[in-house]
C-alpha cells in the first residue's frame, strides 16, 4: 500500500507535467531515472533530504533554501489538482510514450525484457552490497 501510493503520487505529477507541456513523456522519465531514480535504488526519501539538509540534517532541510525557497514557494504551488486524470492529459501520455517505443526502435515486449533483465541485476547488486 505504501509503495503504490509513493508511486502513484509520482506518476500522478509526471502526467500532469506532460499535461502542462512542462517536457515530453520521455524527457520526464529520463529525469526520474537519471535523477531521483538513481539516489532511489539506494536510500529513501527521507533519508536523501535528510543528507540535502547538511549538517541541519532533515529539519534544516525543511527550513533551508530546498525545502522552503523551492519546494513550498515554487514546486508546490505549480502543481494541478485533480480529483481525477482528465481526458486530454491520458492523451498526451499515452501519445508520449507511444513515441518512446518508436523513437528507442523496440516493442513493447522487448522493453519488458530489458527492463526485467536490468531489474535482476540491480537485485542482485543490492543484496550483494548488505
Amino acid at each position: 500500500h505504501v509503495a503504490n501510493r509513493l508511486q502513484g503520487a509520482v506518476w500522478r505529477e509526471a502526467v500532469s507535467l506532460a499535461h502542462q507541456g512542462v517536457a515530453s513523456v520521455e524527457d520526464i522519465d529520463i529525469a526520474l531515472h537519471e535523477g531521483p531514480g538513481v539516489r532511489w535504488a539506494i536510500m529513501g526519501q527521507h533519508a536523501i533530504f535528510d543528507l540535502g539538509g547538511g549538517e541541519a540534517g532533515y529539519r534544516g532541510f525543511f527550513e533551508g533554501p530546498i525545502g522552503k525557497g523551492c519546494f513550498e514557494s515554487l514546486v508546490w504551488p505549480s502543481m494541478e489538482h485533480w480529483s481525477s486524470v482528465p481526458e486530454d492529459a491520458k492523451e498526451i501520455a499515452v501519445a508520449g510514450i507511444e513515441q518512446w517505443y518508436q523513437n528507442s526502435g523496440r516493442t513493447r515486449a522487448e522493453m519488458k525484457d530489458w527492463r526485467d533483465a536490468h531489474l535482476a541485476k540491480l537485485i542482485k547488486e543490492k543484496r550483494d552490497r548488505k
